[in-house]
């Protein structure tokens, strides 16, 4: 066999050659993690649920159940001894959970038989349907979400932890071009004026910027400018606390500080990490999740947030 050929047969390898035979999978995913509603310690009120339970704070966690195999998964391929159980930690209570099919054919339905454990059923799955269940829990809204269970022909054990959606392509490229305006406003605009100012001087800089190289008068501009919207920022900021007593808190307080800012794009460029940015129903009216109404056919993907 020739070399040419073996490296040719090698490609599929390379490139995800797609399964050819019958096999079933189900996979687990967090799309979101969100806040319902949160009250603080100092506030003397509670939420309270229908059954009259009450609660400081209520989390919503999107968990996606999703057949990415090329066969249908009947609830005739679960047996009674292994059924399809979510479980949160032990010491994260939870509140409340619903389930939304993709197709509201689905029959699909969810049943509590412990604290930190459901039961998940539905008549059955067709290649790439899933159902988005909603888990409400009251204290940690980050905690693992574990599957298991056993069903007939699954291709690989389904006892896993719910993966974290990764950042997608967009994401990862708006961090690296904030990470690369960042940078720019701090080391590099003054190390292209420090070069200009040795090179050809500040006079030349001011009355004839053409014979300046380019990339130094866009490095030098574009950290001007991100230095003018900073101290616009730190200005705006300093009169709106102005109008209130001091140790009032702002929204602006809530952010991040810059260096808390790079360390998240970092991590969305080189880790996929998803910067979660959320805040109490109480402060826009806006709900976290679509309520029960007729769903058109999506990609599962389009869940994800």
């Amino acid at each position: 066999m020739s070399p040419l050929l073996k490296i040719a047969r090698l490609f599929p390898a390379f490139f995800g050659k797609k399964k050819s035979h019958p096999f079933k999978k189900l996979e687990a995913k967090i799309i979101n993690r969100c806040i319902v509603a949160e009250l603080p310690e100092v506030i003397p009120f509670k939420i309270v649920n229908e059954a009259g339970d009450q609660y400081k704070g209520i989390y919503v966690i999107g968990l996606l159940i999703w057949n990415t195999g090329n066969q249908a998964i009947t609830k005739k391929d679960f047996p009674k001894k292994n059924p399809l159980i979510i479980e949160i930690d032990k010491n994260t209570e939870l509140a409340g959970y619903d389930v939304i099919p993709v197709y509201e054919e689905i029959s699909c339905s969810l049943e509590k038989i412990e604290t930190n454990k459901l039961r998940l059923r539905f008549d059955f799955l067709n290649p790439q349907e899933y159902v988005v269940i909603q888990l409400f829990v009251t204290s940690d809204p980050y905690v693992p979400v574990n599957i298991c269970g056993r069903f007939s022909g699954q291709e690989e054990p389904i006892d896993q932890t719910a993966l974290e959606a990764k950042a997608s392509l967009s994401e990862r490229f708006i961090a690296f071009f904030m990470l690369i305006l960042i940078f720019n406003a701090m080391p590099v605009c003054f190390i292209a004026l420090g070069f200009i100012y040795v090179n050809y001087g500040f006079d030349m800089l001011i009355n004839d910027m053409d014979k300046i190289p380019s990339y130094l008068l866009s490095s030098v501009s574009t950290g001007v400018i991100m230095w003018l919207l900073f101290i616009y920022s730190r200005l705006t900021y300093w009169f709106e606390k102005k109008k209130y007593p001091k140790g009032y808190p702002l929204m602006a307080d809530l952010e991040l500080p810059i260096w808390g800012s790079v360390k998240a794009f970092f991590n969305t460029l080189f880790f996929g990490k998803k910067q979660r940015v959320s805040v109490s129903l109480f402060n826009w009216g806006e709900p976290v999740l679509l309520s029960h109404r007729k769903v058109p056919r999506k990609n599962a993907n389009d869940w994800v947030i």
